[in-house]
């Protein structure tokens, strides 16, 4: 079972992206935040496989939790979400160590594909 961590700030879309995950049936939404302090809280006590992060996030951004995570040395494998076309972003953040970048309108589409292949790779 592939655990997932959702961080988004919008709690339509996190409701959206675990009801088009658990089309998976090895796939477990296991958290939800709805910040960057929280992400990191959560990450303190729960093990995932994948964190699913927006870009935008109260506090610190989804690029300052990514950040964070790979100066701490935790390789868990992120997947960037965001409103912002891929164009200028999806380079910047796989350079700063996330898997893939994939915006929001086309989440439900490859989100799925996205989340094995972080797994696969690992």
């Amino acid at each position: 079972m592939i655990k997932v961590l959702i961080a988004d700030d919008n709690p339509i879309q996190r409701k959206l992206l675990a009801l088009t995950l658990s089309d998976d049936e090895n796939i477990i939404v296991k958290g939800e935040a709805e910040s960057g302090e929280e992400v990191l809280r959560i990450l303190e006590d729960g093990i995932f496989d994948v964190i699913v992060l927006d870009v935008s996030l109260p506090g610190k951004s989804g690029i300052e939790v990514l950040k964070e995570l790979r100066a701490m040395g935790k390789e868990i494998p992120v997947i960037i979400v965001s409103n912002y076309p891929k164009e200028g972003f999806e380079s910047a953040v796989q350079a700063m160590g996330a898997f893939d970048y994939i915006e929001k309108n086309d989440v439900p589409d490859r989100i799925i594909d996205a989340i094995r292949a972080c797994v696969l790779y690992q």
